[in-house]
C-alpha cells in the first residue's frame, strides 16, 4: 500500500514539474499570429483582413489595402509598383513581365497560377491576374478591372 502511495505522489510531482516547465518555456502563451505563436489560422487571417474596406475602382498607394471582387474571365491589372494578395478564388498571372511574389521572392511569369495568400508586386505596368472563377483580392495601389 505504501509503495502505491509513493508512486502516486511521484507521478503527481512529475506532472506538476512538466506543467511548470511548459509554462516557463512559453507553451500556451502568446496571442495567435504573434511572435510567440506564429501559426496563422484562417480565423486569424479573417480577423486581420476584416475592415480593410471595399473598393470599386482605383485606389491610392498610401490608402492601404482595398478589397476587390472580380468575376470569371475578368482581369485586374495593376499599375507599376502596386501590390495584391489573392484571398479567395483561382486565377492566372498576366503581363509581359509577370508578377513578383514578395512572400517567397519568386517570379511568376504570365500564364502561371497565382498562389492564395501570397503577396505579389506588379511590375511593368501590365501585371495582374485573370480570374478563372470568382475571386476576392486585396489590392494596394492603383489598378483597373477589364
Amino acid at each position: 500500500m505504501r509503495k502505491k502511495i509513493i508512486i502516486a505522489v511521484i507521478a503527481v510531482a512529475a506532472l506538476l514539474v512538466s506543467f511548470k516547465a511548459g509554462t516557463v518555456f512559453g507553451a500556451g502563451s502568446g496571442s495567435p499570429g504573434s511572435q510567440g505563436d506564429p501559426l496563422v489560422t484562417l480565423s486569424y487571417l479573417n480577423s486581420r483582413l476584416e475592415g480593410l474596406g471595399d473598393s470599386g475602382g482605383s485606389s491610392s498607394a498610401d490608402a492601404g489595402f482595398s478589397r476587390v471582387s472580380i468575376s470569371k474571365d475578368q482581369s485586374l491589372i495593376l499599375t507599376d509598383g502596386s501590390e495584391l494578395i489573392v484571398y479567395s478564388g483561382n486565377g492566372t498571372v498576366l503581363g509581359t513581365s509577370g508578377m513578383l511574389s514578395i512572400t517567397d521572392a519568386q517570379m511568376f511569369p504570365a500564364g502561371t497560377s497565382v498562389v492564395m495568400y501570397a503577396h505579389f508586386l506588379g511590375i511593368g505596368g501590365t501585371s495582374g491576374v485573370k480570374a478563372s472563377g470568382n475571386m476576392t483580392i486585396y489590392v494596394k495601389g492603383g489598378y483597373r478591372i477589364e
